[in-house]
């Protein structure tokens, strides 16, 4: 963990400003499109684009749902064809989030208390306040379920590999590592990983998915944080959905 005190600023600095965004998020209009779910590796074979998909397990035993409401499923093709042609692969990491998943992932073993650590590490106490744990969890973790992209079924988790070996682009760090690396904007990467992420979400940002500003591996599309995001003024087609796991 980073000690010195311009990190600890900066990292209490976008939590408010990712903070602001979500409550802002809470009141975007949706005007739901009723677009079913759809299965990615089903069309991403049908369609004869390379995309890897991550086994890793799910928390609570859950299975990861690789699943696109309709509208977006050729945009997420294409974006695979754009980097396979880059020779690179898109691995998706998670998709799709029943709410007995996203409760499962908020309430995942390290989860809780990586927050917890970071919160000790940005206020230098302790114990780490309860209203500025309850803020940091609903960024990191989503806690809002109406500003859930992974529950509306617009909402992408990603990594990107070299086809020719399979290693990891570098990034800066890998998924779901949380620290001062994890807005996209960090000043803690090397030169390497902000390239890389402004190629990977220019990419994704052409069809359609741009980029949440505070976490390197997250894109949605038309849901409220999409809209707000990229500053469309136009209400979210996508909110939550049901779906069993």
């Amino acid at each position: 963990m980073r000690e010195d005190s311009g990190a600890r600023r900066y990292w209490g600095s976008v939590m408010e400003e990712a903070f602001r965004f979500r409550q802002r998020a809470l009141e975007h209009p949706v005007e739901e499109c009723g677009e079913p779910l759809v299965d990615l590796p089903t069309a991403c074979e049908e369609a004869g684009v390379h995309v890897s998909f991550s086994d890793a397990p799910f928390p609570g035993g859950h299975f990861r749902i690789f699943a696109l409401r309709q509208g977006l499923v050729e945009a997420f093709l294409s974006i695979a064809r754009d980097l396979n042609s880059m020779d690179l692969v898109l691995r998706l990491e998670d998709c799709f989030r029943t709410p007995a998943m996203q409760k499962a992932l908020a309430s995942a073993p390290g989860i809780p208390e990586r927050v917890a650590e970071l919160v000790r590490w940005e206020t230098g106490l302790d114990a780490p306040p309860d209203d500025v744990l309850e803020k940091r969890l609903s960024v990191l973790v989503a806690t809002h379920v109406r500003t859930a992209g992974h529950m509306s079924g617009s909402a992408l988790d990603v990594t990107v590999l070299r086809m020719p070996d399979g290693k990891e682009v570098d990034r800066g760090g890998s998924y779901l590592d949380l620290s001062v690396i994890t807005p996209m904007d960090s000043p803690f990467i090397g030169p390497d990983a902000v390239r890389n992420r402004r190629v990977i979400s220019g990419v994704l940002a052409s069809r359609g998915f741009p980029a949440y500003p505070w976490e390197f591996w997250h894109y949605s599309s038309g849901d409220v944080v999409a809209e707000l995001a990229s500053g469309s003024g136009q209400p979210a087609r996508y909110g939550p959905i049901a779906r069993d796991s």
